[in-house]
This record gives structure tokens, C-alpha cells and sequence, in this order.
């Protein structure tokens, strides 16, 4: 039996925000899209503008990522260092 076809669209939406194909991604929305960032309405008109937010998005993410990794990675050697 295949899966239905709503756990299929979530499957395809996680592996392809996790490989930041904000194209493909983009193309998964209907527009015009409201989103709702830290309380504020951001209209996003057209397809374009949904991709464009996305790949803000998944930037965003990335970089946050990063930061906490080399956070992490500081603590670790400066407890090393105190040892």
C-alpha cells in the first residue's frame, strides 16, 4: 500500500526544504500567500516573492546552524583548555 497522499506531500516538502530547493519548495505554495513572521502579516504575491522568502528562510536557519555549532564547538575547547 503507497502512502496517502498528504503524508507523501509532507515527506516531499521535508526533503526538499532540507536540500533548500527553495524553487521546488516555492512551487508547493499557492499564491498570493500570507505568511505570519514574529506576529506581522507579509503578503507575498506572487510566486517569486514565495521563493524569495523561502530561500530568506532557509538562509536564516543555515546560519543559525552554523552559529550554534561554532558555539558549541568554542565551549568545547575552552573546557578542554580548563582541564
Amino acid at each position: 500500500m503507497s502512502d496517502p497522499p498528504i503524508e507523501r506531500f509532507f515527506e516531499t516538502y521535508a526533503e526538499r526544504y532540507m536540500a533548500s530547493d527553495a524553487d521546488e519548495i516555492a512551487a508547493m505554495y499557492e499564491v498570493p500567500f500570507l505568511a505570519v513572521r514574529e506576529g506581522r502579516a507579509i503578503h507575498l504575491g506572487d510566486r517569486e516573492a514565495v521563493r524569495e522568502h523561502l530561500a530568506a528562510l532557509m538562509e536564516a536557519y543555515r546560519n543559525a546552524g552554523r552559529r550554534a555549532r561554532r558555539s558549541r564547538a568554542c565551549k568545547s575547547r575552552s573546557s578542554i583548555a580548563r582541564a
